[in-house]
């Protein structure tokens, strides 16, 4: 009789215990701060390892003299909020030889913030005197880049073809590794938020990511709150070309026009990533874009090649051939990573 008395009392006492241990659980375990069901605009900033470059130039119209030959190439590439890649640039040839060659780019950035890749391919048509004689010319050229965080921009890697026509007549062609390099612009960016919770939970409105390029995404919007828990999940794709641009925030507090707690997963031109929120908002990178020794163009290519005259043919200063001079786009030396 004694040992079940003994008993519960025992139990009497942990029930006690187990009592005043969650009402103390409950009044030191802090709630999430200010969290509210979404209503209104909300701002999150992203940075850090989380900014995002996009390419944005190549050769800047830069010029290099060769052998009574100047070059001059420049051009813009862009990508969109899908990661398609599209540009356009044209070298301009001056002095001993003279014509232009216009060259279109296509490709798709991927990979991570972190680790950038993007997939390049280039082709160059047009005309260029030489001689006396009208040469016609076409170029394509695929690379595989990666992003350069220290110096900024992206380098590549690849091959180009060239081949030189004198009217039907094919005079050569020439297939060698080549590298270029890419200017960059981009950093951190901010996704704005336009909320509205119904009496079920449901959340709906507008969302728009704004990137450091001056590129903005309107995305449509879809979530849902639960009062239980205090948080929100929504997910939000791209609008019309855009809809490869995808982003999901889970477990979102929100308060004050901005994120208190959550996680965030995004996939924004071609780059994903995933970060806790509130996200970092430092910026990224620094250094000045391409140093090196200064001999090739700022964005531009830089073959094997010391001299391409070989590619042409014919005798020495004669007819169709291009001596001792740059051939696009703008050679000077050996091959070298800037």
């Amino acid at each position: 009789m004694n040992n079940v008395v003994r008993i519960h009392k025992w139990e009497s006492g942990v029930r006690r215990f187990l009592v005043v241990a969650c009402l103390m659980l409950a009044f030191s375990t802090p709630l999430p701060a200010g969290a509210e069901q979404p209503s209104g605009s909300y701002l999150i900033y992203v940075g850090g390892d989380h900014a995002i470059f996009l390419p944005t130039e190549v050769g800047g119209r830069a010029c290099e003299s060769d052998g009574g030959v100047t070059v001059c190439f420049g051009g813009a590439i862009s990508a969109d909020a899908s990661g398609d890649v599209t540009g356009a640039a044209v070298a301009d040839f001056s002095g001993e030889v003279t014509g232009n060659l216009s060259a279109t780019f296509s490709g798709r950035v991927g990979g991570s913030t972190g680790d950038t890749k993007l997939r390049l391919a280039m082709t160059a048509t047009g005309q260029v005197s030489s001689g006396g004689t009208m040469l016609d010319v076409e170029a394509r050229g695929r690379w595989q880049c990666v992003d350069n965080a220290p110096s900024r921009g992206f380098t590549c890697s690849g091959r180009m073809k060239r081949c030189v026509f004198d009217g039907r007549h094919r005079l050569g062609c020439e297939s060698e590794p080549s590298n270029l390099n890419l200017a960059d612009d981009g950093g951190p960016w901010l996704l704005y938020l336009e909320l509205t919770t119904d009496a079920k939970g449901i959340v709906g409105g507008t969302a728009m990511v704004f990137l450091s390029t001056g590129m903005v995404v309107n995305y449509d919007l879809a979530g849902k709150y639960s009062s239980r828990t205090d948080t929100t999940r929504l997910r939000l794709v791209g609008a019309g070309e855009a809809q490869s641009s995808k982003l999901e925030l889970s477990k979102l507090s929100l308060s004050d026009g901005a994120a208190t707690a959550g996680e965030l997963r995004y996939r924004i031109a071609g780059q994903s990533g995933r970060t806790l929120l509130p996200a970092p908002m430092g910026p990224v990178g620094g250094g000045v874009p391409f140093p090196g020794h200064g001999q090739c163009i700022r964005g531009g290519f830089c073959d094997t090649n010391a001299d391409t005259a070989s590619v042409f043919g014919g005798h020495q200063g004669g007819p169709g051939t291009i001596v001792d001079t740059i051939f696009f786009p703008i050679l000077g030396g050996a091959s070298r990573l800037r």
